[in-house]
């Protein structure tokens, strides 16, 4: 089984299932740490790009980055940039590891993703019902791991989709663990109550970008691809209402939700004009990456959409390079060609790859899909898993290292964590520090306005 694979499966897990800790920390403080552990594990494991164009792309994305920092440096800076090379490796090995041992870590990751629905759904689940003979929801707090309720809506243009492809039958011949007789009625079980989950957490944003991104892959992949997979979203999402209903008439949940249920921010309009108004003054190397928050706004602290976002951090060139290089890899005029040269019975999961990765994207010019760390796992994995389905060709691995180089890239990457972890700071700005709730947190990963969550 490939390590990279199997490491991003227990870091999905782990930081579903987590404990409460004791300790003075963001619960994205720890994500971020976590996800920075698996980052280290995949930089050994990278796939290199494997035609010149794409290197040169790469190399001009990264020094056009460095420019930025070097231009506003600061520990939050050093953590932004660092955090998005961490998520190419992790893309970059998932898709070697995708691309060699195909059925292996789909099935690994089917079951890692499945798992974790189910522990949200239970944990969830179990939150509601101590809450509901109160008659109040709160949903921040029903949904476990996030600080805000929308985050959880994050996951789910993502998730839902292997979820609809679990249920389906496998293709004919093929054996492992996907086409184990459990898996498909756990996955229809898991995805019924995310439906419900979406209906009750309201979120708009991660609706449209579901249905956005299943009419993309239609077009993409062709309806013989792709009915089956709209069919079963289409019959759980019915399901899902019937359930609602039911179980609103037995007890008030949705006039207990909506009470509680509140937008804290500014609307996204406001939040885009903003954030055009500070680019168009430094519109080359952006504001500086981490200064977003305090040089524009500290409540949202990002711009709630991912172009922006990285435009305000990094420039508008770093933009292009970037979006050129999404282009490249994920272009729908390529991934119809991909898709459409498949069998009908070996496209159940590109389909469904297409479809997470689609409902992401639109997710993301809405959100902070590219900001919060849970989303940027799912993003970074689905990505490389994307690749390696549709068989690109503009990545190849690279070659095999030897254990003693292993080894020395692994202790350097603990190294660099244990240093930057061990500095603490107060993360909020002193500007704010009389009305802003602050907490301790490593200065590396320090937002500078994020408050400590539930």
């Amino acid at each position: 089984m490939p390590v990279i694979a199997l490491a991003a499966a227990v870091l999905l897990l782990l930081l579903a299932v987590y404990p409460p800790l004791p300790i003075d920390l963001a619960i994205h403080d720890l994500q971020r740490m976590a996800l920075t552990l698996l980052a280290a594990v995949a930089l050994p494991m990278m796939a290199r790009p494997a035609r010149g164009g794409a290197r040169v792309q790469v190399a001009a994305l990264l020094m056009v980055m460095l420019l930025a920092l070097l231009a506003t440096p600061s520990w939050t800076g050093l953590a932004l940039t660092l955090s998005w090379v961490g998520l190419l490796a992790v893309a970059s090995a998932v898709y070697g590891a995708g691309a060699s041992r195909p059925v292996a870590v789909s099935a690994l990751w089917g079951w890692a993703v499945l798992a974790m629905a189910l522990v949200y759904t239970v944990r969830t689940g179990a939150a509601i019902s101590a809450a509901v003979p109160q008659g109040v929801i709160y949903l921040s707090q029903s949904f476990l791991g996030f600080a805000n309720v929308r985050h959880f809506a994050q996951l789910m243009p993502m998730v839902m989709p292997l979820l609809a492809a679990g249920c389906l039958p496998p293709a004919p011949g093929v054996e492992g663990a996907l086409s184990h007789r459990a898996f498909r009625p756990l996955c229809a079980v898991a995805l019924v109550a995310w439906c419900v989950l979406l209906w009750l957490n309201g979120s708009a944003g991660a609706f449209y970008a579901i249905v956005l991104a299943l009419a993309a892959t239609a077009l993409m992949a062709g309806w013989h691809r792709s009915w089956r997979l709209l069919a079963t979203m289409a019959v759980a999402a019915l399901a899902a209402m019937v359930l609602v209903q039911i179980l609103n008439a037995w007890v008030p949940v949705l006039s207990g939700v909506q009470k509680t249920t509140a937008v804290e921010d500014a609307g996204r309009l406001e939040i885009w004009r903003l954030s055009v108004s500070a680019l168009a003054q430094q519109p080359w190397l952006g504001l500086g990456p981490g200064q977003y928050p305090l040089q524009v706004a500290v409540r949202p602290a990002h711009p709630h959409n991912a172009v922006l976002a990285f435009a305000a951090d990094y420039g508008l060139p770093a933009t292009v390079l970037l979006v050129a290089l999404l282009w490249r890899w994920f272009s729908p005029l390529r991934l119809a060609r991909r898709l459409r040269a498949m069998a009908a019975a070996d496209a159940r999961w590109p389909v469904a790859l297409t479809a997470s990765a689609y409902g992401a994207f639109a997710h993301a010019q809405v959100s902070g899909v590219t900001v919060m760390p849970m989303a940027q796992l799912l993003l970074a994995v689905t990505l490389g898993l994307l690749l390696a389905a549709v068989k690109a060709q503009d990545a190849a691995p690279c070659r095999r290292l030897r254990r003693p180089e292993m080894i020395m890239a692994g202790l350097l990457g603990m190294v660099l964590i244990g240093a930057v972890a061990l500095s603490w700071r107060q993360s909020c700005p002193a500007a704010g520090a009389e009305t802003q709730p602050c907490h301790q947190a490593p200065s590396f990963w320090s937002a500078q306005a994020i408050t400590k969550g539930p």
